[in-house]
């Protein structure tokens, strides 16, 4: 336990609204499997009904990497897929990250010191 009564945070969750992102998921999804984060990580996609080849691009780089989870965002409502990637993921960390996204390969690292220090267990930006 750390000293003030929290549980140990555990890993991150990074989840990721997707729909119709050929040209920029293989990017983003590399650059948020290679993030520096003590304790394990995942990747929970959430799958519009893309048409022009991202879902078959999301299976294959699941079938890769299998810290990259596919849950179905059927209607495309980015809240319900968010929702629906918050219940697939596993860890108690939780980040939202976009498809357009590009991290550096340490870019939770201080939000994620800051959210398992004292205080209040809560980061934005």
């Amino acid at each position: 336990m750390q000293h003030d009564d929290r549980p140990d945070p555990g890993g991150v969750s990074f989840i990721m609204p997707v729909l119709n992102e050929i040209d920029y998921l293989e990017h983003a999804v590399r650059s948020v499997l290679e993030q520096d984060v003590d304790g394990p990580t995942e990747l929970v996609l959430a799958l519009g009904p893309s048409s022009d080849g991202t879902t078959e691009l999301a299976q294959r780089l699941a079938a890769e990497d299998d810290r990259l989870l596919l849950v179905e965002n059927p209607q495309a409502h980015i809240p319900v897929g968010l929702n629906a990637a918050i219940r697939a993921s596993s860890h108690p960390t939780v980040i939202r990250v976009d498809a357009h996204s590009e991290l550096s390969p340490a870019m939770p690292a201080g939000p994620w010191r800051r959210c398992s220090a004292p205080g209040p267990p809560t980061w934005a930006g």
